[in-house]
């Protein structure tokens, strides 16, 4: 249905008004008429609702001329059609003058209704699009101004027109900068041709056209933009030009061009162009562009393309925005899916994805390889059909009680398609691929661990044994001798017992640090917080130092064993008394910096040779060093093998002991050279607090 068109009709005679009411509602079945018989009245009848003024010019109090001027003041573009009587040039030139939007003179004859109702019906149509126009125009505005995407505004050359605040922000031009420049200004040379393109493609075709392309920024930084083009176009009759001033004759044929007054010499008729036919193949098969049928607002006056026969171009707008960002995470994230892909196909280990209820989804090669199965014939299986420790009831539970991301390491025992069977070390861990709930497990076949595993209990079980043969079996003999070698002494003197007893002491010496070596392993006991520097000097009483000196240059606390800390300080303390000198064995013994046990310390006069011992802290753990021989280069790694040692008592299993407690700690050690030449020893990795 066709909108109604309200009409206010002002005469001081009340049978005319009624009669014209009456003829226009049956010439137009769209107008509804209200009559008024003075100004005063038409002005309080007046509201908003009302879509047209039809006056009288002679009434009395105000005239029409009086009457029209009252209506501009409230409503400044409503359509007022002077209908009087009272032709002539002076009140034409004066409806004029004061924003008239027609004039016709009252003539005998129906027929004059007729021409009446479709000056009515034209200056609402026209007064309505111009409305609408408007609106248009505020809502254009408010969207480019306040659009979170850049929006560039360009003429039928392509040449800039304006630009909002976020064009500004992603290209790093202020307006004014650009206005007036063609495209060309923000695509590099390399992108020319694809925009060209798409320039020709919209100007050819009209509609719109996304298109992805690099664009410099004010600075020479190059980004990547997505582009949204779109010329809107006019797809109306071409709007009637008027201007002439109004005749005191008018035919009784409807309106023609040139034969009333106007308040706006033209009337737009903007058509957003929501379809363009494809243009020449050059420009439809643009790099990077495609159609985009999507409309956009309209309100610029029409700028016309110059070819004859096309729709004239009402505006060009381009909204875009910076996804350089965007495009380098979906680079990434291409690479990161080839990669995963590889990885997948290649992993050395079994990998298979399945769901909640234990279906095989995803077999990767490996799994396929060691359980003998196709991928076909694993996807219709569950995951308890491969592994044989499963139980389905527990395993839905424990898929049940996981979150996703959550993850689960456990054991189990894989059949192969052949019956047999081989241990796995499974990572289960539950995640949401492509929001669908999934559980991606990866097994590595562990038999080869398994049998070392098993060797290396029986090896122990062995090694136990021989601690009981060294500690109880070996032991004994040793006291009897040493007994028996006390009862010699006292009957006889010679020389000869006191070399047996040196040999005792040394058998001791082994007994003991094989013991240490046997029981104490790569593995600690209770890690707590330890005084370095307590358990330092409380290890120099237990150490046999002679003349030697100790610097302890810490008072940091660190987290460790303290029984198996003990062991490490004690050997290293001995080590760098055992082996210092500052003076004279420096040139005698200058290959000797290893393990020189107390007994050789003790036959130097038990002083040390007045070595000096530092113990100080690191960024992350502390060292030893002595001022002693030091340790040549070539021979700091084989200082830690178990046996080394340069000296004809030497047990060499202290500096071992060293190492084996270093990695039982998770730390790190190295062997340099001190300050003044003597070794140095540094334990790093370790927790201080």
């Amino acid at each position: 249905m066709s909108e109604q068109i309200r009409v206010l009709h002002v005469d001081d005679e009340p049978d005319f008004a009624d009669l014209t009411a009456d003829a226009l509602e049956r010439e137009d079945d769209r107008c509804t008429v209200e009559t008024a018989t003075s100004a005063d009245e038409g002005l309080a009848r007046l509201t908003d609702a009302v879509d047209c003024v039809v006056s009288d010019y002679e009434m009395p109090g105000r005239n029409g001329i009086d009457f029209l001027e009252a209506v501009r003041e409230r409503y400044p573009n409503l359509p007022f059609i002077l209908f009087t009587g009272k032709g002539s040039e002076e009140v034409a030139s004066e409806a004029i003058s004061a924003g008239v939007t027609d004039y016709l003179e009252k003539q005998g004859g129906l027929s004059q209704y007729t021409v009446l109702a479709n000056r009515i019906a034209n200056a609402v149509d026209q007064y309505r699009s111009k409305r609408a126009l408007e609106a248009s125009q505020r809502r254009l505005s408010l969207f480019f101004e306040q659009s979170p995407l850049g929006v560039i505004e360009w003429n039928e050359d392509f040449e800039v027109v304006r630009l909002n605040d976020a064009a500004e922000d992603i290209l790093g031009y202020a307006e004014a900068d650009l206005r007036g420049a063609s495209w060309e200004r923000i695509v590099p040379e390399s992108e020319a041709t694809a925009v060209g393109g798409v320039v020709d493609a919209l100007l050819q075709n009209r509609g719109g056209y996304r298109s992805v392309n690099e664009n410099v920024r004010a600075d020479g930084e190059v980004i990547v933009c997505e582009w949204h083009n779109r010329v809107v176009t006019d797809d109306s009759e071409e709007p009637r030009s008027s201007g002439s001033r109004p005749q005191a004759d008018d035919s009784e044929e409807p309106r023609s061009s040139g034969s009333r007054p106007q308040a706006d010499d033209s009337v737009e008729h903007g058509s957003t162009s929501n379809r363009a036919e494809p243009g020449d193949s050059e420009a439809s098969e643009t790099p990077r562009a495609e159609r985009d049928d999507v409309p956009q607002a309209t309100g610029r006056s029409p700028v016309t393309t110059g070819e004859a026969g096309d729709s004239d171009v009402v505006a060009i707008f381009s909204q875009f925005q910076d996804i350089t960002e965007r495009i380098e995470r979906e680079q990434q994230l291409e690479r990161s899916t080839a990669r995963l892909e590889a990885l997948f196909e290649n992993s050395p280990d079994m990998i298979n994805v399945h769901d909640t209820d234990g279906n095989i989804i995803d077999p990767n090669p490996r799994l396929c390889e060691r359980t003998g199965y196709d991928a076909s014939e694993l996807v219709d299986m569950k995951v308890w059909d491969v592994d044989a420790r499963i139980d389905p009831a527990e395993a839905l539970a424990i898929w049940e009680e996981m979150a996703v991301g959550d993850r689960h390491r456990l054991e189990g025992v894989y059949r192969h398609r052949d019956g047999s069977t081989f241990p796995v070390e499974i990572h289960l861990q539950r995640l949401d691929l492509a929001g669908e709930d999934r559980f991606v497990v990866i097994s590595r076949d562990i038999s080869e661990r398994k049998a070392r595993e098993r060797e290396l209990q029986r090896q122990n079980e062995r090694l136990e044994e021989f601690v009981g043969v060294v500690s109880h079996d070996l032991q004994n003999p040793l006291n009897v001798a040493g007994g028996r070698l006390d009862l010699a002494r006292e009957e006889y003197d010679s020389e000869h017992l006191d070399a047996a007893a040196r040999s005792l002491d040394r058998m001791d010496e082994l007994i003991a640090d094989l013991l240490k070596l046997a029981r104490g392993g790569k593995r600690v006991n209770e890690i707590e917080p330890v005084a370095l520097a307590d358990v330092v000097e409380e290890c120099w009483h237990n150490v046999a130092t002679g003349d030697a000196a100790l610097v302890v240059e810490t008072d940091r606390t660190i987290r460790a064993d303290p029984g198996r800390l003990q062991h490490l300080l004690e050997n290293l303390l001995q080590n760098s008394v055992g082996h210092g000198t500052t003076s004279s064995r420096r040139t005698e013994h200058a290959d000797d910096g290893v393990e020189h046990s107390s007994a050789e310390s003790e036959a130097n006069g038990g002083r040390g040779d007045h070595v000096t011992i530092t113990v100080g802290g690191l960024d992350d753990g502390f060292y030893v060093e002595d001022d002693g021989t030091g340790i040549p280069e070539e021979k700091r790694t084989a200082v830690f093998e178990s046996g080394y040692s340069t000296a004809p008592d030497g047990t060499g299993f202290g500096l071992a002991i060293v190492e084996e407690v270093v990695e039982a700690h998770g730390w790190s050690i190295q062997v340099t050279e001190g300050a003044d030449g003597g070794a140095r020893f540094e334990i790093t990795g370790v927790e201080v607090e």
